[in-house]
């Protein structure tokens, strides 16, 4: 199982649908509202690295209030434990 971290860019006003639609997707284990750059940090598990791809490219950038993603792939959980 390979996990990454989704940052993700909301438009204007569009927030807390974005966080809600988010927190929908069964393979985000948690989606967090942060402050900065970014308006939320998702948290996204998948079997392989093209399985986060498509889950960010197909669900989470067809999300109407997301503007832009990026996306950090976990490189080593071992030393995340």
């Amino acid at each position: 199982m390979r996990s990454a971290l989704v940052l993700i860019k909301t438009k204007e006003d569009g927030l807390f649908d974005a966080v809600k639609a988010v927190r929908e997707i069964k393979e985000v284990e948690s989606a967090l509202v942060v402050s900065g750059e970014f308006d939320i940090v998702a948290t996204v598990k998948g079997a392989t690295v093209d399985d986060i791809a498509d889950i960010v490219n197909l669900q989470i950038q067809s999300i109407e209030t997301v503007s832009s993603t990026k996306t950090l792939l976990v490189a080593d959980e071992q030393y995340n434990d």
